[in-house]
């Protein structure tokens, strides 16, 4: 709560200790759940406007060469990558991506560059 709403409280008279947290508690909870409402409102915004808030649609591809290598997000400087290497493969061929210059699979050579990303809370 604010100095404000701490003031607020104090100088109603008879009031516990106990009434005193919990009233500061509801406050502080009425103020997360406007937070929460706003999260949830621009996270659906962006969805409805055909965004991904939460990045958990596979990314568009590109051409997976050195110029136009897949971005991949990451929040940190690593990830691991899966590439089928062809359409019709049922085998994935794992590795680590690092950041910095764009790396190849190792198995067919298509290129993938990691992209630093943030969390959308």
């Amino acid at each position: 709560p604010t100095q404000e709403d701490s003031k607020l409280l104090v100088r109603q008279p008879k009031m516990s200790t106990t009434e005193i947290i919990v009233s500061i508690f509801i406050i502080n909870m009425e103020k997360q759940d406007k937070e929460e409402a706003n999260r949830i409102e621009s996270v659906d915004l962006a969805a409805r406007k055909g965004l991904d808030p939460y990045n958990s649609l596979a990314s568009k591809a590109a051409a997976g060469t050195r110029e136009d290598p897949n971005l991949v997000p990451s929040i940190t400087n690593k990830r691991i990558v899966g590439c089928t290497c062809e359409e019709d493969n049922s085998t994935v061929i794992w590795f680590w991506l690092h950041k910095g210059k764009a790396q190849q699979c190792p198995s067919c050579g298509t290129h993938y560059k990691l992209l630093p990303h943030q969390l959308a809370h």
